[in-house]
Protein backbone atom coordinates (compact mmCIF):
# COMPACT_ATOMS: atom_id res chain seq x y z
CA UNK A 1 0.00 0.00 0.00
CA UNK A 2 1.35 3.32 -1.42
CA UNK A 3 0.28 6.56 -0.03
CA UNK A 4 1.04 10.07 -1.92
CA UNK A 5 0.49 13.54 -0.74
CA UNK A 6 -0.54 15.17 -3.84
CA UNK A 7 -1.54 18.43 -2.44
CA UNK A 8 1.07 21.17 -1.01
CA UNK A 9 1.03 22.76 2.63
CA UNK A 10 -0.87 25.64 2.37
CA UNK A 11 -3.33 25.00 -0.20
CA UNK A 12 -6.65 26.46 -0.18
CA UNK A 13 -9.18 24.05 1.45
CA UNK A 14 -11.52 25.27 -1.65
CA UNK A 15 -9.47 23.82 -3.90
CA UNK A 16 -9.57 20.16 -2.58
CA UNK A 17 -6.80 18.59 -0.55
CA UNK A 18 -5.68 15.23 -2.53
CA UNK A 19 -4.28 12.16 -1.66
CA UNK A 20 -3.15 9.54 -4.23
CA UNK A 21 -3.84 5.78 -3.51
CA UNK A 22 -2.26 2.77 -4.67
CA UNK A 23 -2.70 -0.90 -3.24
CA UNK A 24 0.00 -2.45 -5.47
CA UNK A 25 -2.14 -5.26 -5.88
CA UNK A 26 -3.97 -6.58 -8.98
CA UNK A 27 -7.35 -7.18 -6.91
CA UNK A 28 -9.71 -4.40 -6.12
CA UNK A 29 -10.19 -3.87 -2.93
CA UNK A 30 -12.64 -1.79 -0.23
CA UNK A 31 -10.59 0.35 1.80
CA UNK A 32 -11.27 2.49 4.98
CA UNK A 33 -9.49 5.56 4.57
CA UNK A 34 -9.48 7.42 7.69
CA UNK A 35 -8.79 11.87 7.62
CA UNK A 36 -6.96 12.71 11.19
CA UNK A 37 -5.71 15.55 12.55
CA UNK A 38 -2.27 14.68 13.04
CA UNK A 39 -1.22 16.85 16.20
CA UNK A 40 -4.21 15.01 18.04
CA UNK A 41 -4.43 11.96 16.49
CA UNK A 42 -8.31 12.54 16.58
CA UNK A 43 -9.75 10.73 13.37
CA UNK A 44 -12.97 13.58 12.08
CA UNK A 45 -13.80 11.67 8.94
CA UNK A 46 -13.58 8.32 7.36
CA UNK A 47 -14.23 7.97 3.44
CA UNK A 48 -15.18 3.98 2.49
CA UNK A 49 -13.62 3.43 -1.05
CA UNK A 50 -15.17 0.51 -2.92
CA UNK A 51 -13.27 -1.74 -5.43
CA UNK A 52 -10.15 -0.03 -6.14
CA UNK A 53 -6.53 -0.66 -7.27
CA UNK A 54 -5.71 2.70 -7.10
CA UNK A 55 -7.70 6.18 -6.09
CA UNK A 56 -7.53 9.94 -5.52
CA UNK A 57 -9.38 11.14 -2.61
CA UNK A 58 -9.81 14.56 -1.33
CA UNK A 59 -10.19 15.09 2.63
CA UNK A 60 -10.79 19.17 1.52
CA UNK A 61 -14.70 18.85 2.50
CA UNK A 62 -14.04 17.35 6.01
CA UNK A 63 -11.90 20.36 6.58
CA UNK A 64 -14.33 23.10 5.59
CA UNK A 65 -14.38 24.08 9.70
CA UNK A 66 -11.48 22.77 10.88
CA UNK A 67 -9.78 26.00 11.53
CA UNK A 68 -11.99 29.07 12.25
CA UNK A 69 -10.44 32.67 11.84
CA UNK A 70 -10.87 35.38 13.91
CA UNK A 71 -10.39 39.06 14.48
CA UNK A 72 -7.42 38.92 16.44
CA UNK A 73 -7.81 40.21 20.18
CA UNK A 74 -4.56 41.95 20.64
CA UNK A 75 -4.64 45.28 21.64
CA UNK A 76 -1.14 46.65 21.07
CA UNK A 77 1.21 46.41 17.39
CA UNK A 78 2.32 42.62 17.23
CA UNK A 79 3.31 39.83 15.37
CA UNK A 80 1.74 35.96 15.51
CA UNK A 81 1.27 32.63 13.55
CA UNK A 82 -2.12 32.62 11.44
CA UNK A 83 -4.03 29.44 12.42
CA UNK A 84 -2.97 26.42 11.03
CA UNK A 85 -3.85 22.85 11.74
CA UNK A 86 -2.42 19.50 9.89
CA UNK A 87 -3.73 16.68 8.69
CA UNK A 88 -2.68 13.33 7.04
CA UNK A 89 -5.00 10.08 5.99
CA UNK A 90 -4.46 6.42 7.09
CA UNK A 91 -5.35 3.11 5.80
CA UNK A 92 -5.05 0.08 8.16
CA UNK A 93 -1.53 0.59 9.57
CA UNK A 94 0.09 2.64 6.37
CA UNK A 95 -0.09 6.51 6.99
CA UNK A 96 0.40 9.56 4.71
CA UNK A 97 3.14 12.40 4.35
CA UNK A 98 1.52 15.49 6.73
CA UNK A 99 -0.17 18.32 4.98
CA UNK A 100 -0.65 21.74 6.63
CA UNK A 101 -3.93 24.19 5.52
CA UNK A 102 -3.93 27.44 6.93
CA UNK A 103 -6.92 30.08 6.61
CA UNK A 104 -5.67 31.43 3.09
CA UNK A 105 -8.22 30.56 1.03
CA UNK A 106 -5.79 32.03 -2.18
CA UNK A 107 -2.73 30.08 -3.07
CA UNK A 108 0.66 31.93 -2.36
CA UNK A 109 4.79 30.51 -3.42
CA UNK A 110 6.65 33.79 -2.07
CA UNK A 111 6.76 36.27 0.43
CA UNK A 112 3.45 38.79 -0.11
CA UNK A 113 1.01 40.53 1.54
CA UNK A 114 -2.77 38.34 1.41
CA UNK A 115 -5.33 40.92 0.92
CA UNK A 116 -7.89 42.14 -1.36
CA UNK A 117 -7.29 45.65 -0.25
CA UNK A 118 -4.95 48.20 -1.79
CA UNK A 119 -1.81 49.15 0.35
CA UNK A 120 -2.97 52.81 0.78
CA UNK A 121 -5.60 52.95 3.19
CA UNK A 122 -7.08 54.90 5.97
CA UNK A 123 -8.34 54.35 9.57
CA UNK A 124 -8.87 56.54 12.78
CA UNK A 125 -6.66 57.00 15.60
CA UNK A 126 -7.08 54.21 18.18
CA UNK A 127 -8.11 52.07 15.62
CA UNK A 128 -6.20 49.06 14.08
CA UNK A 129 -5.82 46.77 11.62
CA UNK A 130 -4.70 43.62 10.28
CA UNK A 131 -2.34 42.13 7.60
CA UNK A 132 -2.03 38.29 6.50
CA UNK A 133 1.25 37.99 5.53
CA UNK A 134 3.21 34.86 3.90
CA UNK A 135 6.78 33.78 3.43
CA UNK A 136 8.61 30.45 3.95
CA UNK A 137 8.52 28.91 7.14
CA UNK A 138 11.26 29.77 9.85
CA UNK A 139 12.28 32.68 7.90
CA UNK A 140 12.49 35.78 10.19
CA UNK A 141 10.23 38.87 9.39
CA UNK A 142 10.24 41.69 10.13
CA UNK A 143 8.10 44.90 10.50
CA UNK A 144 9.42 48.26 10.26
CA UNK A 145 6.89 50.96 11.00
CA UNK A 146 7.68 54.80 10.81
CA UNK A 147 5.04 57.89 11.40
CA UNK A 148 4.86 61.14 10.20
CA UNK A 149 6.24 62.42 13.58
CA UNK A 150 9.39 60.25 13.68
CA UNK A 151 8.26 57.59 15.66
CA UNK A 152 9.63 53.83 14.97
CA UNK A 153 8.21 50.80 15.81
CA UNK A 154 9.98 47.55 14.57
CA UNK A 155 8.84 44.22 15.18
CA UNK A 156 10.94 41.08 14.28
CA UNK A 157 9.34 37.84 14.31
CA UNK A 158 10.16 34.38 13.25
CA UNK A 159 7.37 32.40 11.27
CA UNK A 160 6.97 28.47 12.58
CA UNK A 161 4.16 28.00 9.57
CA UNK A 162 4.92 30.14 7.03
CA UNK A 163 1.67 32.59 7.01
CA UNK A 164 1.83 35.39 10.10
CA UNK A 165 -0.80 38.10 11.20
CA UNK A 166 0.73 41.60 11.51
CA UNK A 167 -1.59 43.88 13.85
CA UNK A 168 -1.16 47.50 13.24
CA UNK A 169 -2.29 49.42 15.85
CA UNK A 170 -2.35 53.10 16.02
CA UNK A 171 -2.49 53.70 20.03
CA UNK A 172 1.24 52.86 19.74
CA UNK A 173 1.68 56.16 18.01
CA UNK A 174 1.32 59.54 19.23
CA UNK A 175 -2.71 61.23 18.91
CA UNK A 176 -1.18 63.57 16.73
CA UNK A 177 0.15 61.21 14.50
CA UNK A 178 -1.27 61.65 10.76
CA UNK A 179 0.24 58.92 8.40
CA UNK A 180 1.75 55.52 9.41
CA UNK A 181 4.36 53.84 6.86
CA UNK A 182 4.90 50.04 7.11
CA UNK A 183 7.90 48.20 5.63
CA UNK A 184 8.22 44.37 5.72
CA UNK A 185 11.00 42.49 5.04
CA UNK A 186 11.75 38.97 4.99
CA UNK A 187 15.23 37.60 5.48
CA UNK A 188 16.16 41.11 5.15
CA UNK A 189 14.62 42.28 1.56
CA UNK A 190 11.68 44.11 1.35
CA UNK A 191 8.50 42.60 -0.02
CA UNK A 192 5.46 44.59 0.88
CA UNK A 193 4.67 48.00 2.06
CA UNK A 194 1.42 49.79 3.69
CA UNK A 195 0.31 53.69 4.20
CA UNK A 196 -2.06 54.63 6.21
CA UNK A 197 -3.67 58.08 6.71
CA UNK A 198 -4.90 58.60 9.99
CA UNK A 199 -8.25 60.67 10.81
CA UNK A 200 -9.50 61.66 13.98
CA UNK A 201 -11.84 59.47 15.62
CA UNK A 202 -16.19 60.19 15.19
CA UNK A 203 -18.40 59.18 16.84
CA UNK A 204 -20.50 59.26 13.77
CA UNK A 205 -18.22 56.18 11.68
CA UNK A 206 -19.19 52.46 11.99
CA UNK A 207 -15.97 50.27 11.75
CA UNK A 208 -16.57 46.96 9.92
CA UNK A 209 -14.63 44.06 10.14
CA UNK A 210 -15.30 40.89 7.48
CA UNK A 211 -13.57 37.54 6.39
CA UNK A 212 -12.43 38.51 3.11
CA UNK A 213 -12.46 36.03 0.00
CA UNK A 214 -8.32 35.53 0.07
CA UNK A 215 -9.02 34.43 4.12
CA UNK A 216 -7.81 37.24 5.85
CA UNK A 217 -9.19 39.90 7.81
CA UNK A 218 -10.32 42.97 6.28
CA UNK A 219 -11.03 46.36 8.35
CA UNK A 220 -12.94 49.31 7.33
CA UNK A 221 -14.48 52.77 8.92
CA UNK A 222 -17.53 53.60 7.09
CA UNK A 223 -17.47 57.34 8.07
CA UNK A 224 -21.75 57.66 8.10
CA UNK A 225 -24.69 55.49 9.17
CA UNK A 226 -27.01 57.32 6.67
CA UNK A 227 -30.32 56.11 8.35
CA UNK A 228 -30.92 53.93 11.28
CA UNK A 229 -34.73 51.72 11.06
CA UNK A 230 -36.19 49.78 13.24
CA UNK A 231 -38.61 47.60 11.62
CA UNK A 232 -41.61 45.45 13.99
CA UNK A 233 -43.65 42.68 12.24
CA UNK A 234 -46.62 40.74 14.17
CA UNK A 235 -48.11 37.77 13.18
CA UNK A 236 -51.83 38.81 15.18
CA UNK A 237 -54.63 35.89 15.93
CA UNK A 238 -57.98 37.19 15.79
CA UNK A 239 -60.40 35.46 18.18
CA UNK A 240 -64.08 35.89 19.23
CA UNK A 241 -62.93 39.00 21.82
CA UNK A 242 -59.45 40.17 21.07
CA UNK A 243 -56.60 40.46 18.92
CA UNK A 244 -53.65 38.07 20.02
CA UNK A 245 -50.22 38.23 18.61
CA UNK A 246 -48.66 35.27 18.74
CA UNK A 247 -45.30 36.26 17.01
CA UNK A 248 -43.16 39.68 16.91
CA UNK A 249 -40.06 40.30 15.49
CA UNK A 250 -37.81 42.91 15.94
CA UNK A 251 -34.94 44.30 12.74
CA UNK A 252 -32.66 46.92 13.43
CA UNK A 253 -30.82 48.10 10.05
CA UNK A 254 -28.73 50.94 10.05
CA UNK A 255 -27.12 52.19 6.23
CA UNK A 256 -23.48 52.83 6.02
CA UNK A 257 -21.84 54.79 3.39
CA UNK A 258 -18.41 54.67 2.26
CA UNK A 259 -16.39 57.67 1.73
CA UNK A 260 -15.56 58.09 -2.58
CA UNK A 261 -12.97 55.61 -2.98
CA UNK A 262 -10.55 54.37 -5.68
CA UNK A 263 -12.37 51.43 -7.89
CA UNK A 264 -9.77 48.89 -5.73
CA UNK A 265 -11.19 49.68 -2.66
CA UNK A 266 -14.36 49.95 -3.45
CA UNK A 267 -14.47 46.69 -5.34
CA UNK A 268 -12.51 44.79 -1.80
CA UNK A 269 -15.58 46.70 -0.20
CA UNK A 270 -18.08 44.84 -1.69
CA UNK A 271 -16.98 41.36 -0.68
CA UNK A 272 -18.02 42.67 2.71
CA UNK A 273 -21.47 42.17 1.25
CA UNK A 274 -21.40 38.71 0.59
CA UNK A 275 -18.79 37.36 3.34
CA UNK A 276 -19.19 34.71 5.28
CA UNK A 277 -18.80 36.34 8.73
CA UNK A 278 -18.99 40.36 9.36
CA UNK A 279 -18.36 42.34 12.69
CA UNK A 280 -19.03 45.42 13.99
CA UNK A 281 -15.71 46.60 16.08
CA UNK A 282 -16.46 49.33 18.85
CA UNK A 283 -14.13 50.24 21.91
CA UNK A 284 -12.20 46.64 21.37
CA UNK A 285 -15.11 44.69 21.40
CA UNK A 286 -16.79 42.83 18.45
CA UNK A 287 -20.13 42.35 17.22
CA UNK A 288 -20.97 39.71 14.29
CA UNK A 289 -24.13 41.15 11.94
CA UNK A 290 -25.42 40.32 8.87
CA UNK A 291 -25.17 42.31 5.69
CA UNK A 292 -28.45 42.52 4.29
CA UNK A 293 -28.35 45.04 1.22
CA UNK A 294 -25.58 46.39 -0.37
CA UNK A 295 -25.39 49.19 -3.81
CA UNK A 296 -22.83 51.28 -5.24
CA UNK A 297 -22.89 54.71 -6.83
CA UNK A 298 -21.08 55.36 -10.17
CA UNK A 299 -18.87 58.01 -11.02
CA UNK A 300 -19.45 60.59 -14.45
CA UNK A 301 -17.10 57.70 -15.90
CA UNK A 302 -19.21 54.45 -14.57
CA UNK A 303 -16.88 53.34 -12.11
CA UNK A 304 -17.76 52.51 -8.65
CA UNK A 305 -16.89 55.00 -6.46
CA UNK A 306 -19.38 55.21 -3.34
CA UNK A 307 -20.72 51.99 -1.90
CA UNK A 308 -23.63 51.60 0.81
CA UNK A 309 -24.20 48.59 2.96
CA UNK A 310 -27.19 47.29 5.14
CA UNK A 311 -26.24 46.11 8.03
CA UNK A 312 -28.86 44.33 10.52
CA UNK A 313 -27.02 44.84 14.37
CA UNK A 314 -30.21 43.57 16.04
CA UNK A 315 -32.72 41.19 15.36
CA UNK A 316 -35.24 39.44 18.04
CA UNK A 317 -37.97 37.18 17.43
CA UNK A 318 -40.78 36.11 19.98
CA UNK A 319 -43.27 33.61 20.09
CA UNK A 320 -46.25 34.74 22.29
CA UNK A 321 -47.45 30.94 22.34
Amino acid sequence: MKITKLSNNFTPIREGIFFGINTESSSPEDLTVEVLESDSGKVVATQQVRSVTSAKVNIAPYLLHAIEHKPSSQSHTSMVDAPTTTFHIRIGEVESERVTVSVNSHPFTTSAIISPMPPVRRMAYGEQDEVLVCCPANAPITAHITSDKGEEVTIEYVTNSGITTLLISTEDFDHSTRRLSVELLCNGEAFGGLNYTITPTSSQATRLVWLSEMGSIERYTFPVTRKSCRTISKKVVRTEDSLVTVRSTTRLVDTLTSRYEPRATIEALMQAASATKVWVESEGSLHEVEVCNSSIEHNLFNEPDNLFLEVCRYQKEVAVW
